[in-house]
């Protein structure tokens, strides 16, 4: 496909590598095909006619083997989905790249809407001239890195057309949002880029278990994680959570990661990927969780408002505690879309409070109970209930307590 090439002008560009090498004679994707996603009158991401120099730009140069008339020119390593272009007034702008941070906050929003391997080591200011570049000057940052335990086939390192365009909105309500003024979430945030853009695999845990603390402050990160994913409706189970935080814990105490050692037998890394399957599945639940919630505090002042001082995280996380507990049951109740009959409201019985059917025991009496009893206790307390009238009444309390909370 012909690509136009850009109007006459000064650019700042940021090219979004891949891995692979299936590409067309311009290094895009060919399995990438929106030719152009305008955002505004000067900024939008697409496909850019010579795209393979600008990568060479920014890439250093070396001993190329095909070419050995051209010993040291740069050697290319990937090819590109698409760019992120922004129109400079060639009249006004500022000798850094992208120097009002429009490109920076896209590509921070971005990673809210979908994680990808976005990074800045593609970044140049192109000065285009009667239809040509005449002008490349690179800027190069750091590399992004995204894990993930799904097949390579079914991972997607880019962001379709409507999510460039959801990231495009929560760039452009950060800089005045209430998530812009608390050093609390700018913390967070700032951290959850760092942790895109770190490529060890145990300081990304410890990264992304930094960014989550930074939101919950000195409350226990379980107990955090639990009401941040209660608070966007995300369901993590206690295994996920123990998962995560062991490595965690492993790795900010200086065990590093929990592999077995390397040795001839081929049977090792199928044993390392087995050993590390129900980590990344963690990491990549709790990374989602973060997206999610950034995402909210963006476009939502009042929750926001929650994480403005120590005060009022904690008023928040003493008034979330009981209704984030049902997410952390690994029980088939908590998918189960009956569980709303094992609880009545009838005037007859308790004065229309609600109650565990066949019962005169009230739903807030349970929920109450728990602050100081394990469930276990509680059923032997209450011998007419089961283990699942319980969690019934606390999804019923958890449903109450988010309805109150967004309202």
């Amino acid at each position: 496909m012909k690509i136009a090439p850009l109007p006459d002008g000064v650019y700042d560009v940021l090219v979004a590598r891949h891995f692979g090498i299936q590409h067309d004679d311009t290094g895009m994707l060919i399995q990438y095909q929106h030719e152009k996603i305008q955002l505004d009158n000067h900024l939008f991401v697409g496909r850019i006619p010579d795209i393979r120099e600008i990568m060479n730009a920014c890439t250093p140069k070396g001993y190329h083997r095909p070419h050995p008339h051209k010993l040291w020119q740069p050697t290319p390593q990937f090819g590109a989905y698409y760019a992120i272009v922004l129109a400079i007034d060639s009249n006004e702008y500022d000798l850094n790249w992208d120097s009002d941070g429009a490109i920076l906050r896209l590509v921070a929003a971005s990673r809210y809407v979908h994680s990808t391997a976005l990074g800045f080591g593609y970044a140049a200011r192109l000065v285009q001239f009667n239809g040509q570049i005449k002008t490349i000057m690179p800027f190069p940052g750091n590399h992004a890195y995204m894990i993930s335990n799904k097949p390579v086939e079914q991972q997607r390192h880019w962001l379709k057309p409507d999510e460039w365009r959801e990231a495009f909105q929560l760039a452009s309500r950060l800089p005045n949002s209430k998530a812009h003024q608390y050093m609390r979430i700018k913390r967070a945030m700032r951290t959850f880029e760092l942790t895109a853009r770190e490529s060890e695999l145990s300081s990304k845990f410890e990264l992304l278990a930094r960014s989550a603390q930074c939101l919950v402050g000195s409350k226990p990160l379980k107990q955090g994680l639990q009401l941040l994913a209660h608070s966007v409706n995300v369901q993590i189970t206690e295994s996920e959570i123990n998962a995560f935080y062991t490595v965690r814990s492993r790795v900010t105490h200086g065990a590093g990661l929990p592999l077995p050692r390397l040795s001839e037998n081929p049977q090792d890394l199928s044993d390392i990927a087995k050993k590390m399957e129900k980590p990344l599945a963690a990491y990549d639940r709790i990374e989602t969780v973060l997206r999610r919630v950034f995402s909210r505090l963006i476009l939502e002042d009042s929750f926001a408002a929650h994480f403005e001082s120590h005060e009022t995280v904690e008023k928040w996380m003493e008034s979330g505690k009981v209704a984030a507990t049902v997410f952390t049951m690994e029980d088939p109740l908590v998918n189960d879309a009956n569980w709303r009959s094992r609880i009545i409201c009838d005037p007859q019985i308790h004065h229309g409070e609600p109650c565990v059917r066949g019962t005169r025991v009230a739903v807030s009496v349970l929920v109450a109970s728990l602050a100081d009893l394990t469930i276990d206790e509680l059923l032997k307390q209450y011998p007419q209930l089961s283990r699942e009238d319980i969690q019934a009444a606390l999804l019923f309390a958890s449903e109450a307590a988010h309805t109150t909370m967004v309202a």
